[in-house]
């Protein structure tokens, strides 16, 4: 036992001059919250970036679509959807589509600001983005409308296939019923005016359409699909969360109140001012803590995240863990000497506190992992494991020394007598620690029911898997979630243009190299989920088309492409062909956008599938340097990743916790027991959790980064206590011995398992997807931890040979 006797001596040097040790956990708090105050330091609320490996292919694809239309930002992107009012007419018929062009033609003319004399409007900062819809316009002089390509101005070919959905096709594919359109909106915000205007021409835009669909006389009803308006609903809905948060957090501190109240009244009742002071500096200690962490992480310049809103529920939760199991133990023990008093505190319960916190290794060494706001979370969790520890034997202790006459209680023969609990309590602890001693159907209840567990989890972990449906961030009946819906539910499984920006185009004039080319458009089209050729987009068919080539053309005529580009109606691939014409017409490509069209993707996680698919495509052909291109590119990388992160951090923190377990409690089994267990409170809930069909998302995984940290709560100091009765050689029965374990960790392991379950259970009832999902993994994870602890845990115990629970560290051959 080497935690023990240093410990000891720790408690020894606080029992005998509290104040040095109290005074340093105050000015390390102090100059931590001036460090706060004077040094800046950033928060990133957005999920843009930081949450894919630092070598995540989407980072070369977002900068391509940057490169490629000569920006320094990233796009962006808002949806305009139209339905018919009148279910049984199309959007396609004269009147709606009529009302549905003036009123866009209405959006690029409203007025977003005053600049002198003029007014600014959409149209006047749109750039070479104002044509994006332009095709559709041109569709609209001739009905009826073919899917996916349109015949315009007698006979070019125009893709409308994006436009268009919820349809009904006739044999010819023409458009018989299409319920919805959709018109599409991009800017390239390169300064701080133009990321204003974007927004204000949301936020106007939305003050037009509320006007029109409150109109009961109009034809169309209109739904925008923009971030301002998502970024407002994502904040309402986390305001309400923070409202349920504090809630649980009142009543969290309310149960600690009670909690010192009752043990107090255990023993000789101490005065409600001084049990007030008491609560007190526990409430301190998580915020000292959290204190200190934040500081030092901004010392060493790092920033915080979304993720970082779970952090205060983890310090509490972990901080009033420790200081019940100090506490109790300190009342129990009841030693006439403060100084002699604190040093068996410390020995006794120390050690597995030390365990419990030690998981700090793991997420400090986790921190260097690839994925940069992960591993920031996990830099920040292992600071505050190394802080709560300092702050709960610094600041905690020493408020127990100075308030706590030690001869206020009863001393408590800590060998074989009870505590002062009440008689149904004792009379259970008794019974079940004879079960556990003796009884083999427990036993074997246990180990079976461990089994079955294990199984199924192993049955069912496969099947997790990352994924996000932006509705899981808004409130229920939010407004912006038809537009979610709309982009999830119809575009998506119905038509999705995949961009291929092809950095090196071929040589169009050499037959191999075009060849090549055509090879790799092929495999991208042959891909699952294609369309046909038919709907993709490039300015090579409308080329060919325009200078009649045959579709098998070896090469093409490539001195024609001038003519090309500057048709009336083929100009508009200027957007989508980077070019140079030399003064003798000698042509050089430089860039091009190729787009192939899917359908069938219902799901964030299906999409990241498909472009991993074209991805892979692409890298057979480097000579032309592709990069595959989704405005959810980023976030469809991380929903990939986030499967690494879920497997790296517990690997670590269990390799943590395993090395210090075999330090502090060192017996081998009972440390692999400890840190096996841990392990399947972890798994097990993951597990639960996508058996009722939950998948992953930053903010599980980042709430699961949390649970590790909190799992070894569960086991570890049930197991430290049941070691240190049964490994003792004296001729006390097992189940006395099992008794005692219990009635030193029994009752603050219970009341900081409530205090835990109890602090989100209000979050249940936020009307907010993904918050009720956090709370399900923090429940599922207390109620799997309970029955580890009190079923699985001490019958494993109780089931091992002597000689494996001895004083020795592997085996003792001592009957």
């Amino acid at each position: 036992m080497l935690l023990g006797p240093a410990l000891e001596a720790v408690g020894g040097s606080i029992g005998r001059r509290p104040l040095p040790f109290f005074a340093v956990s105050l000015l390390i708090t102090a100059l931590s919250l001036l460090t706060l105050y004077f040094l800046p330091f950033d928060i990133v609320l957005k999920f843009d970036d930081g949450y894919n490996r630092v070598d995540a292919p989407s980072i070369g694809e977002l900068q391509s679509q940057i490169n490629f239309f000569d920006s320094k930002v990233k796009p962006w992107y808002s949806a305009l959807f139209a339905v018919p009012r009148n279910g049984s007419a199309s959007i396609t018929d004269n009147a709606e589509f009529n009302e549905v062009y003036k009123f866009y033609d209405k959006l690029m003319k409203l007025p977003i600001r005053g600049e002198g004399n003029q007014t600014i409007a959409y149209k006047d900062i749109c750039g070479s983005m104002c044509d994006f819809n332009d095709i559709l316009l041109y569709s609209s002089i001739f009905p009826p409308f073919t899917w996916p390509e349109d015949t315009i101005m007698f006979w070019y070919k125009a893709n409308i296939g994006k436009h268009f959905f919820d349809l009904k096709l006739n044999e010819r594919k023409d458009i018989v019923q299409a319920n919805i359109t959709a018109l599409y909106f991009m800017v390239f915000p390169n300064d701080t005016q133009a990321v204003t205007d974007v927004s204000e021409f949301e936020r106007v835009a939305q003050i037009a359409i509320d006007q029109h669909n409150a109109n009961v006389t109009a034809k169309t009803t209109f739904t925008l699909h923009g971030p301002r308006g998502m970024e407002l609903e994502i904040k309402r809905g986390t305001e309400s969360f923070a409202v349920h948060f504090a809630i649980g957090l009142n009543v969290f501190c309310a149960l600690q109140l009670i909690f010192f109240y009752f043990v107090n009244m255990a023993f000789k009742p101490i005065s409600y001012l001084t049990n007030f002071v008491l609560w007190v500096a526990a409430l301190l200690v998580p915020l000292c803590s959290l204190a200190t962490s934040a500081a030092v992480h901004v010392l060493l310049g790092n920033h915080f995240n979304t993720l970082f809103l779970l952090s205060p529920i983890f310090a509490m939760i972990l901080t009033c863990d420790g200081l019940f199991l100090i506490y109790f133990n300190w009342v129990r023990i009841g030693q006439t000497n403060k100084e002699h008093q604190t040093s068996l505190v410390l020995r006794s319960c120390g050690p597995s506190i030390f365990v419990v916190l030690s998981t700090a290794l793991g997420f400090i060494v986790g921190s260097q992992m690839t994925v940069p706001e992960y591993a920031n979370l996990s830099f920040f969790i292992g600071i505050s494991l190394i802080s709560i520890f300092f702050h709960t034997i610094c600041l905690f202790v020493p408020t127990l020394v100075w308030i706590h006459s030690s001869n206020e209680h009863k001393p408590v023969d800590t060998g074989v007598k009870p505590t002062q609990t009440t008689c149904c309590c004792t009379k259970f602890l008794k019974k079940w620690s004879k079960l556990l001693s003796y009884s083999m159907v427990v036993k074997i209840t246990a180990i079976t029911s461990l089994v079955l567990f294990l199984g199924s989890s192993a049955l069912v972990l496969p099947d997790t898997h990352g994924d996000l449906d932006y509705r899981q961030l808004l409130p229920e009946g939010s407004p912006n979630r038809m537009g979610v819906h709309f982009m999830s539910d119809k575009v998506w499984p119905q038509f999705l243009h995949i961009l291929f920006i092809v950095e090196r185009p071929p040589d169009f004039t050499n037959e191999n190299d075009y060849a090549r080319f055509k090879s790799m458009i092929r495999q991208l089209e042959n891909l699952p989920g294609t369309i046909g050729r038919e709907a993709d987009m490039t300015w090579i068919k409308d080329f060919m088309r325009h200078n009649e080539i045959e579709e098998d053309a070896a090469t093409l005529p490539m001195q024609n492409f001038r003519s090309f580009i500057d048709h009336a109606v083929y100009k508009a691939w200027r957007s989508g062909v980077r070019y140079e014409i030399d003064e003798s017409g000698n042509l050089t490509l430089n860039k091009m956008i190729y787009m192939v069209a899917f359908n069938g993707t219902t799901t964030l996680a299906e999409k990241a599938q498909l472009i991993e698919s074209c991805r892979e495509v692409v890298r057979k052909y480097p000579e032309f340097r592709v990069y595959p291109f989704d405005t959810e590119v980023g976030m469809a990388d991380s929903i990939l990743h986030l499967m690494a992160t879920v497997r790296q951090i517990p690997f670590l923190t269990l390799f943590s916790v395993s090395a210090f377990s075999l330090i502090a409690l060192m017996n081998f089994v009972v440390a692999i027991v400890n840190a096996g267990l841990i392990f399947v409170i972890y798994a097990g809930t993951l597990a639960v959790m996508t058996f009722f069909g939950y998948t992953l998302n930053p903010f599980s995984v980042g709430y699961l980064m949390f649970a590790i940290a909190i799992a070894p709560k569960f086991t570890t100091h049930i197991s430290y206590f049941l070691l240190q009765e049964l490994r003792v050689p004296d001729h006390t029965k097992r189940e006395q011995r099992v008794y005692t374990a219990f009635t030193k960790t029994l009752a603050p392991f219970m009341a900081s398992w409530t205090c835990g379950f109890i602090f989100l259970l209000p979050t249940i009832f936020v009307k907010v997807q993904i918050f009720r999902e956090l709370a399900a993994f923090h429940l599922t994870l207390h109620v799997i931890g309970l029955y580890v602890a009190l079923l699985v845990l001490p019958s494993i115990i109780c089931c091992l040979p002597k000689g494996l629970i001895s004083t020795e560290f592997f085996y003792s051959r001592k009957k």
